[in-house]
């Protein structure tokens, strides 16, 4: 066991070490506070320790993994914005569903390819070694905010550049996704587009596009980007110009105001006014002042 740094048998060099240097002073009973940035600097002293005993095999390979403590303790992240001298602790579990999921999905990915390495460190030659793994990430978008998705690429690539493998040569990812923020990350010529036929459809053109211009591909959006209901409206507005619909001029203002798109509802107005033309902001001033005229003319007569 002293010649296996694999993962197989990391708790066990984890509970060993922490017995032996208890490298962040953790106390049997009670809390213990372990500040990132400053235990840093401890894991740095107990490593050199540690090449100082390389002569023992246990010691020859340790890692900074292997001096974080046991999965013994219960443990509580707390977190802090560092751009902020005063930001509020923000503890791990208070986190949106989001956010905890985009962690979990990263840090398992991470977990599992450091496992791959691992075993290359091991001197036990039975076990296989790869050198190029492939990841897929089934609707890896769930439970993000659009932000999350537009994030997600970027700090997963960030991730695996901070692992600093030797031995992995190569990791393919796959993503099967619905989400246009994620596609808006990955080059033209690695997306493949089926619809539910399993054909493939047309090329898409997605590297740093708008992400409302790939929305209105007709692969995610047939019939527009508009919601259903919204369209209902704006069809129910025209057949009621056409007459197939019967309806006041009060009422169908107050829907044609509805509309926020700009350009329907410029048209959509200029229909109405069309067809109702003493409906006009002119005619209705009008109207207005006639009738002021008329009270005017009453109040005199008295």
């Amino acid at each position: 066991m002293c010649n296996d740094t694999s993962h197989i048998t990391k708790k066990i060099r984890q509970c060993f070490l922490h017995l032996l240097y208890n490298t962040f002073g953790l106390k049997p009973e009670g809390e213990t506070v372990i500040k990132i940035n400053k235990a840093e600097g401890r894991i740095k002293d107990y490593l050199q320790k540690s090449k100082e005993l390389s002569d023992k095999p246990f010691f020859k390979n340790i890692s900074i993994d292997d001096l974080l403590p046991p999965p013994i303790f219960s443990i509580e992240i707390i977190l802090k914005d560092k751009n902020k001298l005063n930001s509020n602790n923000v503890p791990f579990n208070t986190l949106s569903s989001g956010e905890r999921q985009q962690a979990f999905s990263i840090s398992s990915a991470l977990y599992h390819l450091a496992n791959i390495e691992s075993v290359h460190n091991d001197e036990n030659n039975e076990r296989v070694r790869y050198s190029n793994a492939l990841i897929i990430f089934e609707e890896v978008e769930l439970y993000f905010h659009p932000q999350l998705q537009k994030q997600l690429i970027k700090n997963l690539l960030d991730g695996i550049k901070q692992m600093h493998f030797k031995h992995i040569k190569s990791i393919q990812i796959i993503f099967v996704t619905h989400s246009p923020f994620i596609l808006s990350d990955i080059p033209t010529e690695n997306i493949l587009a089926l619809k539910k036929d399993c054909t493939e459809t047309k090329e898409l053109k997605t590297f740093s596009a708008n992400i409302y211009d790939i929305l209105n591909t007709s692969f995610f959006m047939e019939e527009g980007a508009i919601g259903d209901y919204a369209q209902w409206i704006i069809q129910f507005i025209v057949k009621c110009f056409e007459d197939r619909q019967s309806i006041s001029p009060e009422d169908l203002l107050e829907l044609i105001s509805l509309i926020d798109e700009p350009l329907y509802h410029k048209v959509l107005m200029q229909k109405f006014y069309e067809k109702y033309p003493n409906q006009t902001p002119l005619s209705k001033k009008i109207e207005e002042l006639e009738m002021q005229l008329d009270a005017l003319k009453k109040q005199q007569n008295k």
